[in-house]
């Protein structure tokens, strides 16, 4: 439930932060959450580096701080709308990851066998309409660009803000060395892939070609 309420804050962006940050304020679960305040936008935030679940999220992050080298303010991990939207009003540089909705929406369920299929697709259009409304601010990186090129995106998003952030090429040591750092779910495993192929088989046809349109749409100005 909490999920869902806060998916539906998406659109509202300063209230959303605002509630997140009381919320990370709060102490629940052993005292306030450090990190979930670290990650939310504030004013020192740098680049905002946002995507729906299960699209590259974490990797992304952990590659682009490698790079840097520096201890650095980054919006990140929300999985919401809200931290872009803030991203893109003050101007700062956003890069919003982007997969196939079948894709994400399946990687997702195998992390959470709860999870309501038709909510989560119609949640992954309802993201990417509000990226929509702000595609011409921010950086769009498709899944394949973040997990195999995303050098050329940093370059991308230094020429769109006037950036300077480092980047590199991902050669086959540097991944071993990235992906190690992550734990086994926040990378593939074909084992789980293999056990939920017919996610896609049971999402709504018509439904799922609406986000088809959108993600070719977004897709499209991912250069």
């Amino acid at each position: 439930m909490q999920l869902k309420l806060r998916a539906a804050l998406g659109r509202f962006s300063e209230a959303y932060i605002a509630i997140q940050r009381v919320r990370y304020r709060l102490p629940f679960d052993g005292g306030p959450n450090k990190l979930g305040l670290f990650r939310l936008l504030n004013d020192e935030t740098e680049i905002v580096i946002e995507g729906f679940p299960r699209s590259a999220n974490s990797w992304t992050l952990r590659l682009f701080r490698h790079w840097q080298g520096r201890r650095m303010h980054i919006a990140e991990h929300q999985h919401s709308e809200a931290h872009i939207l803030a991203g893109a009003k003050r101007g700062l540089p956003v890069i919003v990851l982007i997969r196939w909705p079948q894709d994400a929406i399946r990687s997702w369920a195998q992390h959470d066998s709860g999870l309501d299929l038709v909510w989560a697709l119609r949640r992954w259009i309802g993201f990417y309409q509000a990226v929509e409304t702000v595609s011409d601010k921010v950086v769009i990186a498709t899944f394949e660009q973040a997990t195999q090129t995303f050098g050329e995106v940093v370059e991308r998003t230094n020429e769109k803000f006037g950036s300077n952030f480092k980047g590199g090429v991902i050669d086959d040591k540097l991944r071993e060395e990235i992906t190690s750092q992550m734990a086994v779910t926040g990378y593939p495993d074909p084992e789980r892939r293999a056990r939920l192929k017919d996610v896609a088989d049971r999402l709504d046809p018509k439904t799922l070609e609406g986000a088809m349109e959108i993600y070719e749409t977004l897709a499209a100005k991912a250069h």
